[in-house]
């Protein structure tokens, strides 16, 4: 996940154009941790389990994994986002959670219908947060599930 994000916004066209050096960050952060610690179960199998109710039945795994990794980060010498201020902390905290509850597979569905029915982007503004929310779905939705790729394979 981590070669397809970094491919995809080096591209720089599209929806990858509109991304901040911010954004980027917090793409590359995502798809770093969307499944650390990963039990090896999906959510089928997760049904019921203390995990499950501990994050209320609602994506219990990619909960688990931004737990993890806001744990993670909370170490100091862990911490990549201590320098980076509190507003761009707190946009890039929401761009993470966004991201990794966004690789749920039972809302799969969802998010190709998103890139299915989108719309070929303007070209972006600066800061143009809308083509951002683009980005982040065409990286969920056009990158291969299970693995990454080089172009043209």
């Amino acid at each position: 996940m981590t070669q397809c994000v970094h491919y995809f916004t080096k591209q720089r066209q599209g929806a990858a154009a509109a991304l901040r050096t911010l954004d980027v960050f917090a793409l590359l952060l995502a798809a770093i941790c969307h499944d650390v610690d990963h039990v090896g179960l999906t959510a089928d199998f997760l049904g019921g389990t203390a995990l499950d109710l501990l994050y209320n039945e609602r994506s219990p795994m990619e909960s688990h994994h931004l737990t993890t990794t806001f744990r993670i980060l909370g170490h100091p010498k862990c911490n990549v986002l201590a320098g980076v201020a509190q507003a761009d902390r707190k946009a890039l905290r929401s761009s993470i959670v966004a991201c990794v509850l966004g690789t749920d597979m039972a809302r799969h569905a969802q998010f190709l219908a998103l890139g299915r029915d989108a719309q070929p982007l303007p070209p972006p503004r600066p800061r143009d947060r809308q083509g951002v929310v683009a980005a982040r779905a065409a990286v969920h939705v056009r990158l291969p599930v299970g693995g990454a790729r080089r172009p043209g394979l």
